[in-house]
């Protein structure tokens, strides 16, 4: 890994939970000492990517990346159309819906559009890292995303985020291969209990999964009505934000396979 990239991959260590960090924190999470993290983090400050607070020494995301991201959005505004295809699909199924994108071996989340239609609804924060074998987002990703992706997740370690939680590499191996034959999952407790995920993929041009769309419900709300009309929603906004993306379904896969039998 060259140097840049060692750089640039300590801005992956702030999150949504832990927006403002030390020196120390950040030298510990990306296995480095302190003097390297310290030339790390004056790098990305001079280009205005961290920032420190000059009373309490934390750094936390500067103003750059914001610049960068307003950018992006102007030459290729993927995401403003993804954001209509969502609100759309959720003035149907009055459920909260999310859209998260592959970065190398990661899910993180990119777009969230809450249901206004319920006090009690599921709350995700946008940029949130999103376990690959715990969520039925990451899952639908092991199904149809790069090749190396599954074999990396089993390769290293299966965290436990509830009971529920697929820790088992054979039983994680069983549900990719049923999600590759469904063409969507469904995730109950397996990342947060109580929230019940389905999950759909977005392809990109060589059609693999670049990421996926997916509605998280209270478990109680969850009927067979609401799940056939949330795999519809899914199907369409599935269809169109490949669209939006440039991207191509693989001639195995079929939108008609977003069925509940």
């Amino acid at each position: 890994m060259g140097t840049a990239l060692k750089v640039l991959k300590l801005l992956d260590s702030f999150s949504l939970q832990q927006p403002e960090l030390g020196l120390s924190q950040i030298a510990r999470m990306n296995q480095i000492n302190k003097a390297t993290a310290l030339r790390y983090l004056t790098n990305l400050a001079d280009y205005g990517m961290v920032e420190q607070d000059p009373q309490s020494k934390l750094y936390s995301i500067g103003t750059a990346p914001l610049r960068l991201a307003n950018l992006r959005e102007a030459a290729k505004p993927r995401l403003t159309a993804a954001r209509i295809v969502m609100k759309a699909q959720v003035l149907k199924v009055h459920e909260t819906m999310h859209m998260s994108l592959l970065k190398s071996d990661q899910l993180q989340t990119t777009l969230v559009e809450e249901t206004q239609a319920h006090s009690v609804r599921i709350s995700i924060g946008a940029s949130e890292i999103l376990p690959l074998h715990a969520t039925a987002s990451g899952i639908v990703s092991l199904a149809f995303g790069p090749r190396n992706l599954l074999q990396h997740v089993l390769d290293g370690s299966l965290p436990t985020y509830s009971k529920h939680t697929l820790t088992n590499p054979d039983r994680l191996m069983d549900l990719v291969d049923e999600t590759r034959h469904k063409g969507w999952c469904e995730s109950v407790s397996g990342y947060e209990t109580g929230v019940h995920g389905f999950a759909a993929p977005i392809f990109g041009e060589e059609q693999t999964a670049i990421g996926a769309i997916a509605c998280v419900i209270p478990q109680p709300r969850v009927t067979s009505d609401l799940r056939s009309a949330v795999l519809d929603a899914l199907s369409i906004a599935s269809k169109e934000i490949t669209s939006v993306y440039g991207g191509q379904f693989p001639a195995n896969y079929r939108l008609n396979q977003l069925q509940t039998s």
